[in-house]
């Protein structure tokens, strides 16, 4: 009886009957010359009739002349194939170009494609991005029409396109028609005229006018992030030869916040040999400035677990040491001390590579645990037994370099601050049980996730015939502590860090705490000045929160001020517990932008409804 009553009143609603009289009474006006005069006087009666039904509110009354209605138009008002495709390509071309201003002005939905904002934004998050928060962007064209830097705040995540890219990285489409560039989401760390210098995973820096930029210390945001000021000690790698000609390339080039740093080559007595840039011309490092004082990077090493057969394999003297497992670090690189060495990049190209000094640690039970606790991996995905990086672009398909994993069942998996995660279709995370072969407490399973973690290929395995690839991990002194993983592994007073401390400070370059920039409470502003790393005027400096897995400003220079488009704002999907607005420095919604844009969309609309109803006014 419901079923049949809901029929009834939608057979006989007034709204239908509505819609019925203004499109007859439309078509009834754009065909009026097109119809005897007979059928226009007939129509126009029904049309009279079925206003004043509606108007007495007569449902069914209103239902019967809408039939005869709709009759008498589908017999004399026939659309022709060319009334069809106008209003086809007139309505797609309407939507496309509102929704594209929309998007352009106001606000846009993107979904994560990768892991370079983890733990902030995750890989299939859903977000809404605000694109009047800096300013009001030129629709159509990579600039604005108006931009205020003041609302643009360090440790706002922003959204920016990037030219730098080759060609090829940088293109996209926008709703799959149209060729445009690629975006990326990351948080601005510095600002024109910024000078920024890394230490201990935290960032210090000077503004334009030499004062302290507060934020790094003070912002609760800078301090729960690790930030590192390279993605590795070579960078970005340059060279005209190919892995296909299987020569030697030289010289090599290696760029560092898109900036070439350093040349390696092969001199022309067949000697390898290496030279440093003072940002003017090549030189020979000197003790005021080599390579591993650039922006702190000698506070930085980079990283790989080892088991005992593995270290003695890699040649360090262990017998001091009764630890089954250790911390290899690589660290003090140098453009020609040690001299560059010949090796093999995982581009296959044959060419000369730095070589850093190496150092290791051992690690008791309690040291384990605490890495183990700390771990933080790539999205990954399991098939068959196999690991490989998740990809929103393509499945995975298990490869001759794919770790096993035969112990998990197929899925996608991931760690966060040492929780692991199995992560649902939807994109949402299923925490694993303790019981579960990842959470083992088995420290091999502890030594695979950390050396594979982020790149999921076996070539990453401490194998001694493969000495140059080394995990994007990195270690850090703060505060006379060993950190690893955004956590501290050994503290100041642990006996094993006191005693490693000990031999390092015996070699020519060992890994040693060099000091924060903060000096009993004031920074060091001439050590920043000297070796810190300087944007310039239009030009801001943007990271990743996940340094090991993101491509950033690290890898192709500062982003240009006109490339900014907006920010990502609102997480809305997966619903959990980190919906709602993201991790960052208050965006200001009170601003001219913000004004423009809705009073501009405000009049639109209002416009458009007076016009609407005019229009339906109209005498026939």
């Amino acid at each position: 009886m419901l079923v049949n009553k809901l029929i009834n009143s939608y057979k006989f609603s007034l709204r239908k009957s509505r819609r019925t009289f203004h499109h007859a009474r439309e078509l009834l006006i754009k065909k009026k010359n097109q119809v005897p005069e007979n059928i226009y006087l007939n129509i126009k009666r029904l049309l009279s009739e079925l206003k004043v039904a509606i108007d007495k509110k007569d449902s069914k009354l209103a239902q019967s002349i809408s039939t005869e209605l709709l009759k008498e138009t589908k017999a004399h008002f026939k659309k022709s194939p060319f009334d069809y495709l106008n209003e086809w390509v007139m309505g797609l071309g309407f939507t496309l170009l509102t929704v594209t201003l929309i998007n352009q002005l106001w606000f846009q939905h993107y979904q994560i494609p990768s892991g370079s904002m983890r733990p902030t934004l995750l890989e299939k998050d859903r977000v809404i991005a605000t694109k009047t928060c800096f300013g009001i962007n030129f629709p159509f064209k990579q600039s604005h029409l108006y931009f205020d830097a003041e609302n643009l705040k360090r440790g706002n995540i922003a959204i920016f396109t990037v030219d730098n890219l080759p060609p090829a990285e940088n293109k996209t489409r926008y709703l799959f028609l149209f060729n445009t560039k690629k975006q990326m989401v990351k948080r601005l760390i510095g600002k024109p005229g910024d000078t920024i210098y890394f230490y201990g995973g935290k960032i210090y820096g000077l503004d334009g006018n030499h004062n302290k930029i507060n934020e790094f210390q003070d912002s609760e945001i800078f301090q729960n992030l690790e930030h590192v000021p390279i993605s590795s000690f070579e960078g970005k790698v340059i060279t005209d030869e190919s892995p296909a000609t299987k020569q030697v390339a030289s010289p090599v080039y290696i760029s560092q916040m898109g900036q070439e740093v350093a040349k390696l080559y092969v001199t022309s007595q067949g000697s390898l040999h290496g030279k440093f840039s003072n940002g003017h011309r090549w030189v020979e490092e000197s003790p005021q400035l080599e390579y591993k004082d650039l922006w702190g990077i000698k506070n930085f090493a980079m990283t790989r677990m080892l088991n005992r057969k593995q270290a003695l394999e890699m040649g360090f003297d262990l017998k001091e040491s009764t630890s089954k497992f250790f911390l290899e670090f690589h660290h003090s690189p140098h453009t020609n001390y040690p001299r560059p060495h010949l090796g093999v990049d995982l581009f296959g190209r044959f060419r000369p590579m730095i070589t850093p000094e190496k150092s290791i640690i051992p690690l008791t039970d309690t040291h384990l645990k605490k890495i183990k606790d700390a771990m933080l991996t790539a999205r990954f995905v399991v098939k068959n037994g196999y690991a490989g990086n998740y990809s929103m672009q393509r499945a995975f398909k298990p490869h001759q370099y794919s770790p096993a994993f035969p112990e998990l069942a197929d899925g996608t998996y991931e760690f966060i601050d040492g929780v692991a995660y199995q992560i649902r279709r939807s994109g949402s995370q299923k925490k694993l049980p303790d019981s579960h072969p990842l959470n083992s407490p088995d420290s091999k399973m502890t030594q695979k996730l950390f050396n594979l973690g982020m790149e999921m290929i076996t070539l990453y395995e401490p194998d001694r015939s493969l000495p140059d690839f080394i995990p994007h991990r990195f270690t850090y002194f703060r505060d006379g502590g060993l950190h690893l993983l955004n956590h501290e592994i050994f503290s100041k007073d642990d006996p094993i860090l006191k005693e490693f401390v000990a031999l390092e400070k015996t070699k020519a370059s060992g890994f040693e705490d060099h000091g924060s920039p903060m000096v009993d409470g004031k920074l060091n502003k001439e050590l920043i000045i000297n070796y810190g790393l300087h944007i310039p005027n239009g030009y801001y400096l943007f990271l990743g929160d996940n340094h090991a897995g993101s491509r950033d400003c690290r890898d192709f220079g500062f982003i240009p001020e006109k490339n900014i488009q907006g920010s990502p704002a609102i997480i809305i999907w997966p619903s959990s517990s980190r919906f709602g607005f993201l991790n960052q420095t208050s965006l200001k919604w009170l601003n001219l932008p913000n004004l423009v844009v809705w009073g501009v969309a405000i009049l639109a609309l209002t416009a458009t409804t007076l016009y609407s109803r005019k229009h339906k006014r109209r005498e026939l």
